[in-house]
């Protein structure tokens, strides 16, 4: 209990040292080897209890959401290269802001989901577990924040959901180190209460994870040649990682 409540009182102080790699770096060694559960609970003591606690953190924290969505608001490919520097600064400092605000924008608009995974590319380890721990609270909260997963005609799901497990299911295959566990043991507890709305999750994460789903507008030349080759070359255009993660030596 002492050890999460320093924890998460260092991760709050990260937002008055502005942009600090080698602190975020430290930060998350002494975190990393901590299971993803007690991670999360210094995630979640440093959101609600930390932050809201001190009048500093929370003037911080609002100067961050508004300079996140500035940055955002005018985010497109065009720009990506120069935004994602900006967003990366952002994230050393206020990793969990910067996830808030983008997982509040994927939500809204589906043209935001494929710019905002690659502007996560320079984020730092930290930012994208803090990152896979506010997806999980975004799925646990929806119900008392009252929002529903399926429309009024009880046969289509919310469009917030279908663009959130869409952007779930890109992250997680752009940046496949990222803490998946929770998320999964999220979904799986939802299942065991016979509700069944993050199955749509479950779903991008397997098709888009296995290589099994393409979008047509999304598939070029170099990749229709590389399916006339071999099993290796096949893989490689299927898959994102290096080749030495497919053919170990």
């Amino acid at each position: 209990e002492e050890l999460r409540a320093a924890l998460a009182e260092l991760l709050a102080a990260l937002a008055l040292m502005g942009c600090n790699p080698g602190a975020a770096c430290e930060l998350w060694e002494a975190l990393k080897p901590l299971p993803y559960t007690e991670r999360y609970s210094v995630y979640a003591d440093a959101h609600w209890r930390v932050f809201p606690d001190k009048p500093e953190l929370v003037v911080e924290r609002a100067r961050c959401r508004d300079e996140m969505r500035v940055l955002l608001k005018g985010l497109t490919k065009d720009n990506l290269g120069k935004k994602r520097r900006a967003l990366g600064r952002l994230s050393c400092g206020n990793p969990l802001v910067v996830a808030d605000v983008v997982v509040d924008y994927v939500q809204e608009w589906e043209s935001m989901i494929d710019v905002c995974k690659e502007a996560l590319l320079f984020c730092s380890s930290l930012a994208l577990d803090v990152l896979s721990y506010v997806l999980v609270e975004e799925l646990g909260g929806a119900p008392q924040a009252g929002k529903a997963f399926l429309q009024e005609d009880c046969a289509n799901l919310e469009r917030w959901l279908v663009n959130l497990a869409s952007f779930i299911g890109e992250v997680y295959v752009k940046y496949p180190r990222t803490e998946v566990r929770g998320l999964l043991q999220h979904v799986f507890n939802r299942m065991r209460r016979d509700s069944y709305g993050e199955l749509v999750v479950l779903r991008e994460l397997v098709a888009r994870m296995a290589g099994i789903k393409y979008e047509l507008e999304s598939v070029s030349s170099d990749m229709l040649d590389a399916r006339a080759g071999a099993e290796r070359l096949r893989l490689q255009a299927e898959h994102p990682w290096p080749a030495e993660c497919l053919f170990e030596q």
